[in-house]
């Protein structure tokens, strides 16, 4: 009895959430706003990311040739949809990954390629101080810190399984 009465509740939660969903997306395109519908794709993503980051280095380097140019005029911003918001968000969870376990593999970190790396990188980042366009300067040094950690970083681990690097190709 125990267990029906459980499984009613999640089966009511799993529903109620649903027709949550459903009712704020039909009133939300009423209006012609249809940015609400991606929830349930962003929600699946980060928790790709989370328990599957293989799998969504993967479909990141699928989608990075399909990606497409996004303008926001009001905003002066031009986007590459959906690998920059991927990207972004990969690198933010390295390196909250970094900060909670502090691990990465020494060997990596040690290679004289990734030395040059974090040295350009550092590099970038102090001379974007002394630019004239201080705020182009930033915006250029946290566009090359995403890629180099997702292309680089990240992918020295995923690239560690031989099936991976077969998937890859």
């Amino acid at each position: 009895m125990r267990s029906l009465l459980q499984k009613y509740r999640e089966n009511f939660l799993y529903y109620t959430l649903m027709l949550v969903f459903i009712s704020i997306n039909m009133l939300l395109m009423v209006g012609e706003s249809y940015w609400f519908m991606l929830l349930p794709f962003v929600i699946l993503i980060f928790w790709g990311m989370i328990y599957h980051p293989d799998t969504i280095f993967l479909f990141l380097a699928f989608c990075t040739p399909l990606s497409l140019k996004v303008d926001f005029k009001e905003f002066g911003v031009s986007v590459d949809l959906p690998t920059e918001p991927l990207l972004l968000a990969m690198m933010g969870l390295f390196f909250m990954k970094l900060i909670i376990d502090g691990t990465f593999d020494k060997k990596i970190l040690r290679h004289p390629l990734t030395i040059v790396i974090i040295f350009n990188l550092a590099w970038i980042l102090i001379t974007a101080f002394s630019s004239s366009m201080f705020t182009v300067s930033i915006k250029f040094f946290i566009s090359r810190l995403w890629y180099v950690v997702v292309f680089y970083f990240i992918a020295s681990n995923v690239f560690m399984k031989f099936k991976n690097l077969r998937n890859y190709f």
